[in-house]
């Protein structure tokens, strides 16, 4: 009943009058499924499972806070780990240009784009694997919008295709220009990613 009163208001009487019945009888113990007694998960007691009609059983990792029936990541250390990686991927590549590592420094700057493409996502609560998830929910949730402008999108696929070709062509065409141009447009993106999450109150 406390339940229902805390998130359900005014759906108290339906509980006493058995209409609804209350989550522990649901779905097991304390919400976990029926077949999950109290115990069987010895990291996370507390509990690890949080379930209803609607959605689905799921695992509440401990780096995730949940709020009701719903889990959500703690957004703004999300954003920033993947900016701290992309400054990372930048400074690697910009000690790689020196040292004429080219194709390495083509490959972190690439990485610094993706990092901070990845962190700006996270932002909105979007998650994408791979690649081409990352490119294609870039363009499609923050350049066809006309928040981020096209040319930055150019730039991460232009990179995006730069690294493929240093990192598995066996005799790469790519050098010294392709590496310069790349960190230097591997900087405007993570520059104009951090402006645009800044001015969105995410970073």
């Amino acid at each position: 009943i406390a339940f229902i009163r805390r998130f359900h208001p005014g759906h108290e009487d339906a509980l006493e009058s058995g209409r609804v019945k209350p989550r522990r009888e649901q779905n097991g113990v304390d919400g976990r499924p029926a077949d999950v007694q109290p115990g069987d998960d010895p990291h996370h007691p507390d509990p690890p499972f949080m379930c209803n009609q609607v959605q689905p059983c799921f695992f509440r990792p401990s780096n995730l806070q949940y709020m009701g029936d719903v889990i959500m990541a703690e957004k703004i250390d999300v954003v920033q780990l993947y900016l701290k990686k992309a400054h990372q991927a930048l400074i690697e590549a910009q000690d790689n240009l020196e040292l004429g590592h080219y194709e390495v420094t083509i490959s972190r700057a690439y990485y610094a784009m993706f990092y901070a493409a990845s962190g700006l996502l996270a932002s909105r609560g979007i998650s994408r694997s791979k690649h081409s998830g990352v490119h294609s929910a870039f363009g499609q949730y923050f350049v066809k919008p006309g928040l981020i402008e096209p040319d930055y999108n150019r730039m991460l696929i232009t990179a995006f295709n730069a690294r493929l070709d240093s990192d598995y062509e066996v005799q790469s065409l790519l050098g010294q220009v392709a590496a310069q141009d790349t960190l230097a447009d591997a900087e405007r993106f993570v520059e104009r990613i951090e402006t645009f999450l800044r001015q969105e109150g995410d970073l």
